[in-house]
């Protein structure tokens, strides 16, 4: 099903949405990183590395900075498929305005319906505007819109207990201190040890 999808999103590539692969902004039009469009516009772009930095470490900030280019198109992509045919920044004439904008106004139909939480979480984070901000090759493999469903179950029982142990800790103790950061942090640490 998703297959089909990916086509029907591929198939979708109408006569405006040109790509091109000459000079320093390959890609197709609507689809790029907002760094991308600042430098084919003539914008600002993101500061470079500092010029005191090693040869080598502009190399590798160079390489991540292209891999977060891909990021952010493979994120639109994402949402393509899980939205079927529907761009996280809307029709392709408002596409390239919104995304410098930082508003993907078609971002919430994955939480249209039941809901796709995981793919929301996802895909938001595939396309910050910020390309320091956005997740890795092998950090997007982990995300839980990926596990398998034993993984999902057996994440959810161990989270449950270490809530119940919390709360049950929590409650010997007096005061009216929030848990919300406990919470959270024993969320992220529960997720970095079930992947």
């Amino acid at each position: 099903n998703n297959n089909n999808n990916a086509s029907a999103t591929t198939a979708n590539t109408h006569h405006h949405e040109s790509s091109f692969t000459g000079g320093a902004a390959p890609g197709s039009i609507g689809w790029q990183a907002p760094e991308v469009l600042a430098l084919r516009t003539g914008a600002d772009p993101s500061p470079s590395p500092s010029s005191s930095s090693s040869t080598s470490a502009s190399t590798t900030a160079t390489n991540s900075n292209r891999r977060s280019v891909d990021i952010f198109s493979l994120g639109c992509i994402f949402h393509s498929v899980l939205v079927p045919s529907v761009h996280p920044y809307g029709e392709w004439y408002e596409r390239e305005a919104n995304i410098m904008r930082r508003s993907p106004t078609q971002l919430s139909q994955l939480l249209a319906d039941k809901g796709n939480i995981a793919g929301y979480d996802l895909v938001q984070s595939m396309i910050r505007h910020d390309a320091h901000k956005r997740p890795s090759a092998p950090q997007i493999c982990q995300h839980p819109l990926f596990w398998e469903q034993n993984t999902k179950i057996a994440f959810l029982c161990e989270l449950s207990d270490r809530l119940e142990s919390l709360c049950e800790t929590t409650n010997i103790f007096s005061g009216n201190e929030t848990t919300s950061d406990s919470i959270a942090t024993t969320t992220a640490t529960t997720t970095t040890t079930s992947t």
